[in-house]
């Protein structure tokens, strides 16, 4: 059995009237307040010290220049048409009137694509289209364009290895500088334009911007275009030459003099602040200017003189 102390049991005593009264009137103590000073707190708080740079950090401070950001594809295109002539070939009749093929026999003629490609000069070194339903249609050719370079806005759904994408930038506007982007002007052409001036060519020759039917009221060599009628189409051009107008008064004479517009169809007055001529005789012209250029004869403006204009 387990051990039980033997502890005597004390009786419960019941609690009387006078115990309970007792407990209610006993007081509950209370911590007193004090009255604390401002000035006491302020001084119980640690002091802040503010530390002043020294004379040789702010030396410091003020020569710390930011390392230059690393060039993009865009910054590495800069300038390399330099000493070169380009020939923009666009989609009007005037360029199937002509003897483009001709032109590969210079080793320092850069040919550039629009739109759709012309099969006899095809591939060639640079090729811009500004409307995802150029890539589209002619999946032909965006499928074995690997080696030239490929110039689309960032509205195309789909890029290459080798596309170079630009900003499209709305409104009236013409650009030097591509790392802000170009100005398409509802005409491939004359964003364009604005490439040729980045890469630096010399001479920069315009084929194939007729913004007209031909003669037997032909507005491309090959036919119609499937996306608009030719009626409305020929509507159209008169929109475009507002862009187009707006380059020509507002580019210096420096830069509206490397450009060349070479058709006999285009009647639009902004063709009177830039150099034209015929397109039945610009092959030889182009040749010519080539030559020249080849041999250091001609005094072509660079671009190096332009400066960032």
């Amino acid at each position: 059995m387990p051990y039980i102390p033997n502890i005597p049991i004390r009786p419960i005593r019941r609690a009387t009237k006078a115990d309970v009264q007792s407990i209610r009137c006993k007081p509950i103590p209370r911590a007193t307040p004090q009255a604390v000073s401002i000035r006491n707190v302020i001084a119980a708080q640690p002091k802040r010290t503010r530390q002043v740079p020294s004379i040789v950090d702010r030396v410091k401070a003020e020569q710390y220049e930011p390392p230059p950001p690393a060039p993009t594809a865009i910054d590495r295109l800069r300038n390399t048409g330099a000493g070169r002539i380009l020939v923009i070939i666009g989609n009007g009749p005037s360029h199937g009137e002509i003897d483009l093929p001709k032109l590969k026999s210079s080793q320092i003629i850069d040919l550039m694509s629009i739109n759709k490609p012309d099969d006899r000069v095809w591939p060639t070194k640079y090729w811009t289209f500004c409307d995802d339903k150029m890539r589209e249609r002619w999946a032909k050719y965006w499928d074995e364009f690997t080696d030239g370079i490929l110039f689309n806005t960032n509205i195309i759904k789909k890029f290459k290895q080798n596309s170079i994408v630009l900003t499209s930038i709305p409104g009236q506007g013409f650009s030097i500088n591509l790392r802000d982007g170009i100005y398409v002007g509802r005409s491939t052409v004359y964003a364009s334009m604005q490439i040729g001036l980045w890469l630096g060519h010399e001479r920069i020759y315009i084929v194939g911007c007729d913004m007209a039917t031909d003669r037997s009221g032909k507005l491309y060599p090959w036919g119609h275009n499937p996306d608009v009628k030719d009626e409305e189409r020929v509507r159209r051009f008169r929109g475009e030459s507002l862009h187009y107008n707006w380059a020509a008064k507002n580019l210096s004479s420096t830069i509206r003099s490397k450009y060349v517009f070479c058709s006999s169809y285009n009647k639009f007055e902004f063709l009177n602040d830039f150099t034209h001529l015929p397109h039945e005789n610009c092959i030889d012209a182009i040749l010519l200017a080539a030559q020249n250029l080849q041999l250091n004869s001609a005094n072509l403006p660079s671009l190096s003189a332009l400066g960032e204009a």
